[in-house]
């Protein structure tokens, strides 16, 4: 009977781990307290400057096509209902408000002040014509019926099979398409029945 000697090895030594902070400027994606949805991030940011300045940005710019604050208001105007048919899509969906949900959120907005300015352009050329204040905001709502309508609805046709997906993958695509569409619903509504009432208070210098 053979005895086999077993030669033991020394051990490495281990080298001791450390952990290392994030500064605080960078985004980091947490989960949100209080959601039980498995997965649900949010975006948190130091820097509430970049949002004022997109802002900010966006006025200055509808101000430099317009030359009146006035104007500028009155398409500006539009954003509030943009969102409230937003979350009111994201409610009846029952999705969270998400980063792709808050992409979305931009684009409509882009999309509803497109449509307002397309509008207001309209009747601001009518009543530098000088057609009178009532027929210039009729004519011009008339005129630009068809194209404010079908720049919402090719944005909402091309987006339902997003909204009504449930494939794999979905959850990122789903919050952007849900919020375009049921923003850009009640923005179109605003725009061809509330922004044309508005448009005769909001008609004066400055």
């Amino acid at each position: 009977m053979s005895c086999v000697a077993v030669e033991l090895l020394p051990l490495l030594p281990v080298v001791p781990l450390q952990e290392h902070k994030l500064p605080d400027r960078c985004p980091r994606a947490v989960h949100k307290p209080g959601s039980s949805e498995p997965g649900f991030l949010f975006l948190q940011t130091s820097t509430p400057s970049a949002q004022n300045l997109y802002g900010l940005s966006h006025f200055l710019l509808l101000f430099w096509t317009f030359l009146s604050l006035r104007k500028s208001f009155l398409v500006i105007s539009v954003i509030p209902f943009a969102m409230i048919g937003g979350l009111i899509a994201l409610l009846i969906s029952g999705i969270h408000l998400s980063i792709s949900a808050a992409v979305g959120f931009i684009v409509l907005f882009g999309i509803a002040v497109q449509n307002g300015i397309i509008l207001v352009s309209r009747i601001n050329i009518l009543r530098r014509e000088g057609v009178a204040m009532h027929d210039a905001i009729i004519q011009g709502s008339v005129s630009r019926l068809r194209p404010v309508v079908m720049t919402a609805l090719m944005a909402m046709l091309g987006l339902i099979p997003a909204a009504l997906s449930t494939s794999v993958g979905s959850e990122t695509a789903k919050p952007f398409a849900v919020v375009i569409v049921g923003g850009l619903i009640t923005a179109t509504i605003m725009i061809l029945f509330m922004l044309p009432a508005l448009y005769r208070y909001f008609d004066k210098p400055g």
